[in-house]
């Protein structure tokens, strides 16, 4: 997504505040997470003399499979992030977290990319106190419990139960 800066460039002070939807499919997660589409996106555009800086917030809605029941269910997340905004230098560096000017505008592309890549959950769970399936039959334990001996074991040290100290 491009967005045109060229009424900031020839100003020495200015400040924008632009709101749109985001509804480019950029992320391709697997099977595990579908996000859902328009990202909606808020983004603060201030220059003072030669600095430009942005500020993004967005929320992130998505599809998921909780990691503990395997239940599909509906999430989200937010992203405050920020940066500056600039001319790529003749070496070809320039600073983290920052958009690049090319022909009067910005692409937001890889930047949100990042973000979002970034943010997303390690784990998914449906809700904090999932208490998953039983590892026994395999009931969802957040909808009924099961009537399974709850004592737990490892099945590797079997044989030693029978084991006796004289």
């Amino acid at each position: 997504m491009l967005i045109d800066i060229s009424n900031i460039l020839d100003k020495d002070y200015f400040e924008e505040e632009l709101s749109f939807d985001f509804d480019e499919k950029i992320l391709d997660l697997g099977n595990h997470i579908n996000i859902k589409y328009p990202i909606k996106i808020n983004i603060i555009i201030s220059k003072s003399l030669n600095n430009i800086l942005f500020k993004l917030k967005c929320k992130i809605n998505y599809e998921a499979i909780c990691s503990r029941c395997l239940e599909l269910y509906d999430g989200s997340f937010s992203i405050i992030s920020g940066g500056n905004i600039v001319y790529k230098k003749n070496n070809g560096d320039f600073e983290e977290n920052s958009l690049i000017i090319k022909n009067q505008s910005v692409n937001l592309d890889e930047f949100l990319y990042q973000e979002i890549a970034s943010s997303i959950p390690m784990k998914f769970l449906c809700r904090e106190d999932c208490k998953g399936l039983c590892e026994k039959c395999g009931v969802n334990l957040n909808d009924k419990n099961c009537e399974c001996d709850k004592q737990s074991y490892d099945l590797r040290f079997e044989k030693l139960k029978n084991l006796t100290f004289d």
